[in-house]
């Protein structure tokens, strides 16, 4: 019993951190208590994941909280999907690559490859998803998800064949 109050005291440190901001300090909490768990219960195991992967989404590591949100069982915790459809929704708002490259003015080809590697990474993002949505039994929404990622990849191809073309001068 001394065992599950331990786990619930880390848990709370954790989610104590995050909320008051402190998330580097919470995923070191939790990486912490992650490789200490040695109880056969996965509850608190996922609870663990769970606030992982709200406090990369905070730190603005949009892919390890998808990756930490993955490994919560929908079932135990459904705010993972939550979360994750709110990490998602952020996904491809945001494209500080992009923008920094189309600031150095004169460089199209610069811009042109950030852009393509973006959009790479909003492709595996979305199978990622997919793969999670899947996992969680929401089918649907899986469907969505590898909908987007294929149509992404698609851009990605037509982006890539207009920068061979600039590159070669035509």
């Amino acid at each position: 019993m001394l065992c599950f109050f331990v786990f619930a005291a880390s848990l709370e440190e954790a989610q104590s951190l995050i909320d008051s901001g402190d998330y580097t300090q919470a995923v070191s909490e939790l990486e912490t208590f992650i490789e200490g768990y040695n109880d056969p219960d996965p509850d608190p195991l996922y609870k663990a994941y769970l606030l992982m992967g709200i406090a990369y989404y905070k730190m603005g590591d949009r892919e390890k909280a998808i990756e930490m949100l993955g490994k919560v069982r929908g079932t135990h915790y459904p705010e993972a999907l939550y979360w994750l459809d709110k990490v998602l929704k952020g996904v491809e708002v945001e494209t500080p690559e992009v923008e920094s490259a189309s600031v150095e003015k004169g460089d199209p080809l610069k811009v042109l490859r950030a852009l393509i590697k973006v959009k790479k990474q909003h492709a595996q993002i979305y199978l990622k998803a997919a793969q999670i949505f899947r996992r969680a039994g929401l089918e649907d929404e899986a469907k969505k998800y590898e909908s987007r990622a294929k149509q992404i990849q698609s851009e990605v191809v037509d982006l890539q064949k207009i920068k061979e073309k600039y590159s070669r001068g035509g």
